[in-house]
């Protein structure tokens, strides 16, 4: 699968009043693949846990920005959604993946989400470039 060396790029203030014009975003860029219903709410939710954690965490509560950058392969089969914030260095595929069968009030706090996002997507990568966290995620059509 080959993917372009860049793609559609766009930069938001990462504050939760901005989590749905990014999936707006994100939906209108991705909407030539037409994706059935479930696979786009698969990507949505994807898209929204990466995008909460960043608020969060990344930047615990301060405005900064988040760059978001959407990718088509080139035969359109697949989909790579890339987020990068310029937090503090963290790969969140590092953590504990969690057991989901166990009880609530013996669980960690903390790893569902990203469990949650590699459960969604085909694929999630980490990487540290420069001063960013880049998290990528892709999906493949079925």
């Amino acid at each position: 699968m080959q993917f372009p060396q860049s793609g559609e790029y766009m930069k938001f203030i990462a504050n939760i009043e901005q989590l749905h014009p990014i999936l707006d975003w994100i939906r209108e860029e991705i909407a030539e693949m037409e994706f059935d219903r479930q696979t786009l709410h698969k990507i949505e939710l994807a898209s929204e846990e990466v995008i909460i954690n960043i608020i969060h965490h990344a930047y615990e509560g301060r405005a900064e920005t988040v760059e978001v950058m959407v990718k088509l392969s080139l035969e359109r089969k697949s989909v790579e959604i890339i987020f990068k914030d310029f937090g503090p260095p963290f790969n969140p595929l590092d953590a504990k993946v969690p057991d989901p069968l166990t009880a609530l009030e013996e669980r960690e706090i903390g790893g569902l989400g990203i469990y949650f996002v590699r459960q969604l997507m085909d694929e999630v990568s980490y990487s540290r470039e420069k001063d960013q966290n880049v998290l990528a995620l892709r999906l493949h059509k079925k």
